[in-house]
């Protein structure tokens, strides 16, 4: 009797403590803020204007333009692999790394906080932007657990028809598209 009674405290306390594990362990990963795939349509015609006051041919693409960029990347590719959908995201840009914090949904009901990071690269007529990494927290995901397919972002549809794009360079503060006419 008093073996089947501890075998059955036995079981009760591992019982507990997995609940407890997976109570910590939801607690860890779920997002730390609040983040949506809400995004502004950007129109670089508006800098067109700006183009021929300072005679300069490039548009300046800010930090949070890139973000409403990104977002609209996202929401068109937002189911990133079978099990794991981004509900949320919020991009910073260094350089030529964009980091992205998303909210992401794992098998449609665990949510889940993130931080993707991606390169950025101009191929000539696209910007593509490629996944590098991603952490929850302080952990790092293995790449083949979650991995984004390189986006490629045509700048040339919010440009009129006889303006080319001739380059993009990642300053500090802007992306800098120099452009021609065609």
């Amino acid at each position: 009797m008093k073996i089947i009674r501890r075998i059955i405290v036995v079981l009760l306390v591992l019982a507990v403590a997995a609940g407890l594990a997976a109570w910590g362990l939801l607690t860890y990963i779920k997002p730390q803020q609040q983040l949506d795939l809400a995004y502004t349509d950007i129109s670089l015609e508006s800098q067109l204007v700006d183009i021929i006051r300072s005679k300069k041919p490039e548009v300046r693409i800010s930090d949070e333009e890139l973000n409403q960029l990104g977002k609209k990347a996202i929401a068109k590719h937002a189911r990133v692999s079978p099990d794991v959908t981004i509900t949320g995201a919020d991009f910073t840009r260094s350089g030529d790394n964009l980091t992205a914090d998303v909210n992401l949904l794992w098998k449609n009901t665990v949510p889940v906080g993130a931080q993707m990071t991606f390169k950025l690269a101009w191929t000539g007529k696209e910007l593509t932007v490629t996944h590098t990494g991603t952490h929850i927290r302080s952990f790092e995901v293995p790449q083949g657990v979650v991995s984004i397919a390189p986006a490629a972002i045509s700048l040339d549809s919010y440009l009129p028809s006889i303006v080319h794009i001739k380059e993009v360079r990642f300053d500090p503060d802007f992306v800098v598209i120099g452009l021609t006419l065609r």
